[in-house]
């Protein structure tokens, strides 16, 4: 049946009528989420969805279904993310897209940690990592890397975690990813804190800094001068 996430307009309402229209309702939600329009992009994706239901796309519904359960992570509505990712994860299943099923995966894996459920969000960011080294997209493999690494982040297993940002930032560096960069080295600052190490963590932080402001992220940049500055007054 169709969603209807965060009370928007129902799918039932004002359905296109034929899949080129569909299409076009799809590709405005993708122009209203990546302008951060939530709302108006559930709206879109909800016609679309209806729209590739009534012609039984189901390449096209799996990747709304995906986008329209994104939006969960920024807005709620997280059990009625997770049930339309469990519909896509069965048809990429179904129709073997591997691809949309490593982004469905990645997906669980973020819904589940923003439910305070990483143990769960594990098994999902190892299956998209393992999908992404089979199709050769390391840039997937160090995302799967560092979502796993902040899993293991929330569950306390720090140590767990060292390894995975050492391959994130070797990959992060390879591809200049500057963002997955940052907190990747962010987050070694922190686990060498923790060992007490405070001169490594402090090297580590102010690299990250540097990072972040390549990547032109002012949260990322605000967040670790504070942290840095925490460090410093255990030197």
């Amino acid at each position: 049946m169709p969603f209807n996430l965060f009370g928007g307009r129902k799918a039932d309402d004002d359905v296109p009528a034929d899949l080129s229209s569909g299409v076009a309702a799809y590709e405005a939600g993708l122009r209203c989420q990546n302008r951060c329009d939530y709302v108006k992009a559930v709206e879109h994706y909800a016609r679309a969805e209806k729209a590739f239901r009534q012609f039984g796309d189901k390449v096209k519904l799996i990747m709304c279904l995906n986008n329209m359960a994104s939006l969960c992570i920024h807005t709620g509505g997280l059990e009625i993310g997770l049930a339309a990712l469990e519909e896509a994860e069965k048809l990429c299943r179904e129709t073997g897209d591997v691809e949309e099923l490593a982004k469905v995966r990645n997906n669980q894996g973020a819904l589940h940690v923003k439910m305070g459920n990483p143990r769960l969000a594990l098994p999902c960011l190892e299956e998209k990592e393992r999908i992404c080294r089979s199709i050769g997209d390391m840039r997937g493999v160090g995302s799967s890397l560092g979502n796993q690494a902040a899993a293991l982040f929330e569950m306390g297993e720090f140590q767990k975690a060292a390894p995975l940002l050492t391959e994130v930032e070797r990959i992060c560096r390879r591809y200049e990813e500057w963002r997955g960069l940052g907190n990747a080295l962010r987050n070694q600052a922190v686990i060498a804190a923790r060992a007490g190490d405070n001169n490594a963590a402090a090297g580590r932080m102010r690299e990250a800094i540097s990072v972040y402001e390549k990547a032109k992220d002012r949260q990322g940049v605000s967040d670790c001068r504070e942290m840095l500055e925490e460090i410093q007054r255990h030197i």
